[in-house]
């Protein structure tokens, strides 16, 4: 069973531009809300943290909300910070670190900042946090030195499974057979652990490489598929709406007019009308498309 654990500092002088922690959290539950925090001049130091339960980071210079469970978020120094979960509690570990060390590596890293990255789940992040906290709490005064090596090894192995990981799930692979999987079964309840269990991958994973590759999510990818495979029906004319819906796996006519209008500005009959001279299939689902 996890136990919370907060560090402060016992208010002692950091040694300009060594490595120093002010802070740090381990298994802390925060309530219901949002939290906001950081920007430019306000000298708040360099943030990694790890989300082990459900929340959301507001994305860099966007209004994006980009889902955090077991994974990990790293700011830079001054970065802005709006993470949280406004509904309900939520659970995280958290370092605040200063340093030169650490602001070159965050400048010249490849790993993405500002926006939740997958690595191993919690569990490896957290591992390195628990050996920083235990060398904090085992000495009275920080060992700059002592720090540093732990986060040389800390940022190194962070980088190593991140390279690991865009190696591993490339496209063409693992994503491209959930790909194929989607649009065999396009008329099939949507299933994301099926699909995700195609590809090799956890759900949270699977939806976070897949709407980053083909910039739509898979269900929605799946919905796509659907209204596609709908427009081209309706050039029957023999076909009702709600014959149409039911091939393409949508049991309530109702529900598939309204995503049927809602992606083509039309209803399945005004759409029908239109293609009635010259019946035309629209284009495919995938990644080009994000309207």
């Amino acid at each position: 069973m996890w136990q919370t654990e907060i560090y402060l500092e016992p208010r002692e002088e950091p040694t300009p531009g060594k490595i120093h922690v002010p802070a740090m959290g381990i298994h802390e539950v925060m309530p219901p809300g949002l939290v906001r925090h950081g920007g430019a001049q306000t000298g708040y130091p360099s943030l990694i943290m790890i989300f082990h339960d459900k929340a959301w980071s507001l994305a860099p210079d966007s209004d994006t909300w980009l889902p955090t469970e077991q994974r990990m978020v790293v700011w830079e120094y001054e970065a802005k910070h709006h993470y949280g979960n406004a509904t309900s509690s939520w659970r995280h570990s958290w370092l605040r670190v200063t340093g030169r060390w650490i602001e070159r590596q965050l400048r010249n890293t490849l790993v993405p900042l500002g926006v939740p990255v997958q690595i191993g789940g919690d569990s490896l992040p957290l591992r390195y946090l628990q050996m920083i906290n235990d060398e904090l709490r085992s000495n009275p005064v920080q060992d700059p030195d002592m720090l540093e090596g732990l986060l040389q090894i800390f940022w190194y192995d962070i980088e190593r499974q991140f390279r690991a990981g865009a190696e591993a799930y490339r496209p063409d692979s693992r994503l491209e057979r959930a790909r194929r999987y989607l649009e065999a079964h396009f008329d099939k309840p949507f299933d994301l652990a099926d699909v995700a269990e195609t590809a090799n991958l956890s759900r949270s994973h699977f939806c976070a490489l897949f709407s980053k590759h083909f910039h739509v999510p898979p269900r929605e990818y799946a919905m796509r598929l659907r209204l596609q495979r709908g427009a081209q029906l309706l050039a029957n004319q023999d076909l009702t709406v709600y014959q149409v819906a039911e091939m393409v796996g949508c049991s309530d006519a109702l529900y598939f007019s309204r995503l049927f209008r809602k992606r083509y500005g039309v209803s399945p009959l005004q759409y029908r009308r239109q293609q009635r001279m010259r019946p035309e299939l629209l284009g495919v689902a995938g990644a080009t498309q994000t309207g």
